[in-house]
């Protein structure tokens, strides 16, 4: 997930960067049909999540957090948010699985003891894809602040 212009990729799985202020950020993820995220966490970033739609199950430490689908239609047909939220804190173990209409997501991170980069790659466990295995080999992207 090598930041690269505000999009970070690994596969076909993205992370847009919305915002950044000192410690704190805001990124997009999007994730197409049948991603399974395996357990990982991300020692040096609190955040807090916010779905935005799609088909999703997250574990956190081992236990579902939330339901698979994040959107409802409404009389004429549009999709509207369904508002579902979670904390993510550096220690806690989390995975993933997308359904048939892939999903996106909000990630809120407050980054400690890092220069904010991208979350994909503060990252402990098994890597998302191939290309994200690749990255993490690479050399660190984030920085440590002095």
């Amino acid at each position: 997930m090598a930041p690269q212009d505000g999009i970070a990729w690994a596969g076909d799985i993205s992370g847009l960067l919305l915002y950044r202020s000192g410690q704190f950020q805001a990124q997009l993820f999007t994730f197409p049909p049948g991603t399974v995220i395996p357990p990982h966490r991300h020692p040096n970033v609190d955040s807090f999540d916010m779905f935005v739609s799609g088909d999703l199950t997250i574990r956190k430490n081992g236990k579902p957090i939330c339901p698979c689908d994040f959107f409802s239609q409404t009389i004429d047909g549009l999709p509207r948010l369904r508002a579902v939220g979670f904390h993510i804190g550096p220690e806690d173990w989390h995975s993933g699985e997308v359904g048939p209409r892939g999903a996106a997501f909000l990630s809120f991170q407050h980054w400690q003891g890092l220069e904010p980069s991208t979350i994909g790659l503060d990252w402990e466990g098994q890597p998302a894809n191939e290309q994200h295995g690749e990255q993490l080999s690479a050399p660190p992207y984030a920085k440590e602040i002095t």
